[in-house]
């Protein structure tokens, strides 16, 4: 969050503010990387004895997210690459500040967190994007009974495959289960244990 200043630089000590002179004042902004300046989330008009003149009016609305940020560049991915390879995958707050420095005039635009997530689940040259083997989908069935939800423990037991691509796969063959044999009320891990009979059938056939 930054703050600019609107109306005078500076008040005189014994300024009469029952005139309602205009003032100096701190407001709120948030920053717009098209054009690499603030903008103001309030404007503020005068002040008369400790009361605001006129009510804040609100002027860019910020959802509960916070700003989002925009997608990533070729140029982007193109220096991430060689940062990863310069300082490796655990100095994310340093790659991410080289990041800005060289690509965006010093703004945070990428952070460290952005970053990371960008190597890992699309970068990363061992990433697995093909599509999915029989043997995988019985592993993720079987772990998902095992250890729940726990999406990164589960991508840990499947190389190349990312958290994100673990829990999508999950999501996918519940729901395609669902619509092709009308488990519409039925539990997911009861719907997962019947495809790995399925799954493992069809492996002992092969």
């Amino acid at each position: 969050m930054a703050y600019y200043s609107t109306g005078n630089s500076s008040l005189p000590i014994d300024a009469d503010f029952s005139q309602s002179l205009p003032y100096c004042v701190w407001v709120p902004c948030i920053p717009d990387l098209s054009t690499h300046s603030f903008i103001p989330i309030y404007t503020i008009s005068n002040f008369a004895q400790s009361q605001i003149s006129s009510i804040p009016e609100r002027k860019v609305p910020i959802s509960r997210g916070g700003m989002k940020w925009k997608p990533w560049k070729e140029s982007e991915d193109n220096l991430l690459i060689e940062l990863v390879q310069k300082y490796g995958t655990k100095q994310w707050a340093k790659i991410s500040l080289e990041v800005n420095n060289a690509l965006h005039g010093s703004l945070t635009v990428r952070n460290g967190k952005q970053c990371r997530e960008r190597w890992k689940n699309h970068l990363n040259p061992n990433l697995n994007k093909g599509e999915w083997s029989l043997e995988e989908d019985l592993l993720l069935m079987k772990q998902k009974l095992e250890v729940g939800k726990k999406w990164c423990s589960i991508a840990k037991r499947m190389p190349g495959r990312t958290e994100n691509s673990v829990k999508n796969r999950w999501n996918s063959l519940i729901k395609a289960a669902k619509k092709i044999k009308e488990l519409d009320n039925t539990a997911d891990d009861l719907i997962a244990a019947i495809l790995i009979e399925e799954f493992t059938d069809s492996l002992n056939k092969h």
